[in-house]
């Protein structure tokens, strides 16, 4: 149990109960609402305590980091970051493989084995995902062959490591056309698919109104950067 005291003190609680006036408590004068919610995690929850701290420690060190340019010979391979990963991150990694394997032939081994490599899995496989749902539309918007998914498997790759804002660079294979670049352009900038079909019926209405819910597995980088940093002090 951690105390929370709002508008009283020590005197106060000892005149209810002397005992409970002993424990260590939060007075909500003393912190932002923000600040309260850590140290009240720090408490109950001291393992997604340890994540928020090692987001922010990750936060700080891209901030000290400079950018150097390095021979690729000098470059080894770290090891393994995580032994394993989850069922469920396991899943997404098969879709992945099975989504771009006609365009690179890619074990699932391998595709586990790197993205064990990564600091933040969950972070990369959305990356991914996006990237082969993106592969997979485009193949329903167009007849194609397996040469010009490759094609578009190159623009995507652009894409997902250059971003929207380097179009002067985008590579422009032959076989595909303005229309076909502007559609994998698009898809990709689209958090939802660009040419849906209609949905099939209305949806029975929900018992009670929908709550946000956050996805554990994905904490705490579903937290905005900026929150992180607000809710750790330097320090920490």
């Amino acid at each position: 149990m951690l105390p929370l005291w709002h508008k009283i003190n020590r005197d106060d609680v000892l005149q209810f109960s002397p005992t409970l006036a002993d424990r260590f408590a939060l007075q909500s004068e003393s912190f932002s609402l923000v600040k309260l919610a850590v140290k009240i995690i720090e408490v109950v929850s001291p393992e997604l305590f340890q994540r928020i701290r090692s987001r922010l420690a990750f936060q700080q060190a891209l901030g000290k980091a400079t950018i150097e340019s390095v021979s690729l010979a000098t470059i080894m391979l770290a090891p393994p970051r995580h032994k394993t990963l989850s069922p469920e991150l396991n899943s997404r990694i098969r879709l992945i493989r099975a989504a771009l394997f006609p365009v690179y032939e890619y074990s699932y081994e391998d595709w586990h084995y790197d993205f064990r490599l990564d600091a933040h899995p969950s972070k990369e496989i959305a990356i991914w995902e996006r990237f082969a749902s993106c592969l997979l539309e485009y193949g329903v918007e167009f007849s194609v062959s397996v040469e010009e998914l490759g094609s578009v498997y190159v623009v995507l790759l652009f894409l997902s490591t250059n971003g929207a804002n380097s179009l002067a660079s985008l590579p422009r294979p032959r076989n595909l056309d303005e229309e076909q670049l502007q559609f994998i352009i698009d898809s990709w900038n689209s958090a939802v698919p660009i040419n849906d079909i209609e949905k099939s019926q209305d949806k029975i209405p929900a018992a009670e109104e929908p709550v946000d819910f956050m996805d554990i597995e994905h904490f705490p980088d579903d937290v905005p950067d900026d929150l992180i940093r607000g809710m750790m002090d330097e320090s920490v």
